[in-house]
């Protein structure tokens, strides 16, 4: 059906959750047969944005119900976390095999294979995983849980089902946005790899909440969620850098090997902050979560 910002929350809760079981499940089948990276990782976002949503309607919800459900939708989204880590690493040490001088190939190889094995078998352990929890039986059961949320008796005395979505929505993202400016103010500062970590896991919510309310939003929508997904990438790839430096440390490299893929890593990371600190500058957090919530 078509939604709009008077839709009762109950039914436009129930129609938006439906889409997300479908598309978890759509995504589900094609990892499994093809295992290629890009499946992987969408799986694993539709992972995460199924959860989001659970997270987001379950006020219309029975609450034990709707953290069950979430729980068993966070093991799909945790068993794809190491193979989409060792993918990205993948990918970020061949490109430097090829670009770094010639006396660091022997090393760079020796990581990129490492890590090749690691993949195969976290692919089999993956594939395992999957068939293990048995995608049909958990389809069904999110089906039954979406297709019916509490009409009569609200678990929330607060929460009125048959108000329109886009009062629920607007106290919904004014509560992700609770604490951004803060986390900024920190993670503004180069070293505080931590305070960007955690900024990152926060704009990454923010932008599946905006995602699955995108038709409240009209016109402002691409502008908001291209923001939004500019910084979640360039988070990421701090994230990434921090991360892909760990893990050559703990490799044994000789020295000079060692020094020259950490400055390598370094340089990546000090170009990616800047690009980030221009962000927080041009198209500031703050005024992006004003925007959303003017919006509604």
């Amino acid at each position: 059906m078509e939604l709009s910002a008077n839709t009762p929350l109950w039914q436009a809760a129930r129609t938006l959750l439906e889409v997300r079981v479908d598309d978890l499940f759509c995504r589900w089948d094609r990892a499994v047969d093809s295992r290629g990276l890009d499946d992987i990782h969408d799986l694993r976002v539709s992972s995460r944005r199924m959860r989001e949503g659970l997270l987001l309607f379950a006020p219309v919800y029975p609450p034990d119900t709707v953290r069950r459900a979430a729980k068993r939708v966070k093991r799909v989204t945790m068993l794809l976390g190491e193979q989409r880590n060792l993918d990205e690493a993948l990918l970020f040490f061949t490109g430097l095999h090829r670009e770094i001088g010639p006396s660091c190939h022997g090393c760079l190889a020796v990581v990129i294979a490492d890590l090749e094995a690691q993949r195969e078998g976290a692919l089999d352990a993956m594939a395992a995983g999957l068939v293990r929890i048995d995608c049909r039986w958990l389809q069904r059961r999110l089906l039954r849980i979406v297709r019916f949320p509490c009409l009569l008796t609200a678990p929330l005395e607060t929460v009125d089902p048959f108000a329109p979505v886009a009062t629920f929505a607007r106290q919904s993202l004014i509560e992700r946005c609770a604490g951004l400016p803060a986390l900024v103010a920190i993670a503004s500062r180069e070293d505080e790899a931590d305070a960007q970590h955690r900024l990152r896991i926060a704009v990454k919510h923010l932008r599946y909440r905006v995602e699955m309310l995108s038709f409240l939003f009209g016109s402002r929508y691409d502008g908001l969620h291209a923001a939004l997904k500019r910084y979640q990438d360039l988070l990421g790839t701090l994230h990434d850098l921090d991360v892909f430096a760990g893990m050559v440390n703990g490799r044994g490299l000789p020295t000079h090997d060692l020094q020259t893929v950490i400055a390598a890593i370094a340089g990546r990371r000090r170009q990616t902050f800047a690009a980030f600190r221009k962000e927080i500058d041009e198209t500031p957090l703050a005024a992006i979560c004003e925007t959303l919530r003017s919006s509604l």
